[in-house]
């Protein structure tokens, strides 16, 4: 027991602590993007595909990378409840811009442009 808090360290403490393995965090992720492909392909083959529909789908797109980006690069140890103060204003913006709430505010507006795309690919059927 000793020698597995002192010896293996970070990994044998957080598959302990129901804290996911990086490998799996990884391999949830390349799942996720690949089904996304997979499923833009198949819609954007549809006749019923239309312009507000591609552009919706990019920033849809643009936005998931970009979220995924920080959390996987920008973010991997990390995530402080409260920004430090001062620093100059590029390093406030760039704080401001990958942390924990811009994450879920991007994530929750990728859910959204979801529904909005459904409803174009409805109403693009419907007429």
């Amino acid at each position: 027991m000793q020698d597995d808090i002192r010896g293996r360290g970070s990994e044998a403490s957080h598959s302990q602590h129901g804290i996911p393995d990086e490998h799996l965090v990884s391999t949830a992720i390349a799942v996720l993007l690949l089904t996304g492909v997979i499923l833009s392909v198949s819609r954007l083959t549809q006749d019923a595909v239309t312009s507000p529909y591609v552009a919706v789908l990019v920033v849809k797109i643009v936005l998931a990378l970009y979220m995924f980006y920080v959390v996987r690069f920008m973010r991997q140890d990390t995530y402080p409840e409260e920004q430090e103060p001062g620093g100059s204003g590029w390093q406030r913006l760039r704080g401001r811009l990958t942390g924990t709430t811009a994450v879920l505010v991007i994530g929750i507006l990728v859910i959204g442009l979801s529904d909005v795309l459904d409803g174009l690919l409805e109403n693009a059927l419907a007429s």
